[in-house]
């Protein structure tokens, strides 16, 4: 969480972006615009924003007698706008990944409330993320009463390996977080921080993956992927032939 005398810089920093943005040839003398941006954005930088955008700003020079350094300037903010837009999406989000964007509304919704506590709170973020996975879990037709239960059934039914540790972290760390025993993430926001990574991974392989995949296999033909469906049943044993 970004520290609460950094709120009318940051503040401050968002109104010069959009300016860059939305500023339009005509609207007002371009060189004095140019100059007071990056002289604004140079002086906010090294307070908020990470070391490489800092310094990529701060290479800006402006030469008020040479026109052409003007528009040279222009062009490297234009570049360095969704960079820094970025950084600060991150900062809000407690400088966490983004969510995958193929999770749920309703699993994104709690992976981003838990980056915006993780500074404050990271035992709070860490029971978020373990909400997360449990309702990840029901998303992939798991009951939901029982993370442990639901990941076990997953494993019954070929659950990748590594898949299986992450979801095991996510569930223990955020178990711990509710209910403290050996472990102590009161203080620990660079492990709660890392679960942020497990839950994407969770997430790329159980839904990106898959949905990738399909979408790749739907691009083909339909009586080719007819012909496929129609081999498999065949190779598939009947239930009623099991000696069992």
């Amino acid at each position: 969480m970004m520290p609460s005398h950094h709120s009318a810089q940051r503040k401050l920093l968002d109104e010069i972006i959009h300016k860059i943005r939305d500023w339009q040839p005509g609207e007002s003398s371009f060189e004095p615009t140019v100059i007071d941006w990056v002289i604004k954005l140079q002086t906010l930088a090294d307070h908020i924003l990470p070391n490489h955008i800092a310094n990529s700003l701060n290479a800006i020079d402006v030469d008020i007698d040479d026109p052409t350094s003007t528009f040279w300037a222009k062009s490297k903010l234009d570049a360095l706008v969704p960079i820094i837009e970025d950084a600060l999406a991150s900062i809000s989000r407690g400088g966490v990944p983004p969510p995958n964007p193929d999770l749920p509304d309703n699993i994104t919704k709690d992976y981003e409330e838990a980056g915006t506590i993780v500074e404050l709170s990271p035992r709070g973020a860490a029971a978020l993320l373990r909400l997360c996975i449990q309702n990840l879990c029901i998303h992939l037709g798991e009951p939901g009463k029982n993370l442990d239960r639901d990941i076990g059934a997953m494993v019954a039914k070929g659950l990748d390996e590594g898949v299986q540790k992450a979801l095991d972290t996510v569930r223990v760390l955020g178990n711990e977080a509710v209910h403290p025993g050996t472990l102590n993430l009161k203080d620990d926001r660079q492990t709660v921080k890392k679960m942020f990574g497990l839950v994407n991974m969770i997430a790329k392989e159980m839904i990106t993956l898959p949905r990738e995949r399909d979408d790749l296999f739907n691009t083909l033909p339909e009586n080719t992927r007819e012909a496929i469906d129609k081999r498999d049943k065949k190779i598939k044993p009947a239930t009623d032939d099991l000696p069992f």
